[in-house]
């Protein structure tokens, strides 16, 4: 019998590529990482093409503001859904991270229902 293969998602093929530089044991910090890195510098760029036209240090401003957010943001808001749908939150790193990073908005209007369905069943 052959060993079943890793999923063959973005984090598994991030994390291959990663170890071929810094090893096995690190890639597989890193590997999700660099896949919710790049997912929200494509949606911080989408975002900031959008705006109208600012200056090169405005848009880096937003670009690093959008990044970081995502940076923080992603895991959490992917462990939740991943419980939700019932998928691997590994699926999800990718799609949360640009969706934080190209519309804020909509995922602080997301959380904000949801926290007030969470109160009102609560009450």
């Amino acid at each position: 019998m052959h060993p079943t293969p890793p999923p063959l998602d973005i984090v598994t093929v991030a994390i291959a590529l990663v170890s071929l530089a810094v090893g096995p044991e690190l890639a597989a910090q890193v590997g999700p990482y660099s896949v919710i890195l790049l997912s929200a510098v494509g949606g911080a760029a989408w975002s900031a093409s959008a705006s109208p036209e600012a200056s090169r240090l405005l848009t880096l401003r937003h670009m690093l503001a959008m990044v970081g957010l995502a940076l923080i943001g992603t895991v959490p808001l992917a462990e939740g859904l991943a419980r939700l749908a019932g998928i691997e939150a590994r699926w999800a790193f990718g799609p949360v991270a640009a969706i934080i990073a190209a519309r804020p908005d909509w995922v602080l209007a997301w959380a904000r229902g949801w926290f007030d369905r969470k109160q009102g069943g609560t009450q």
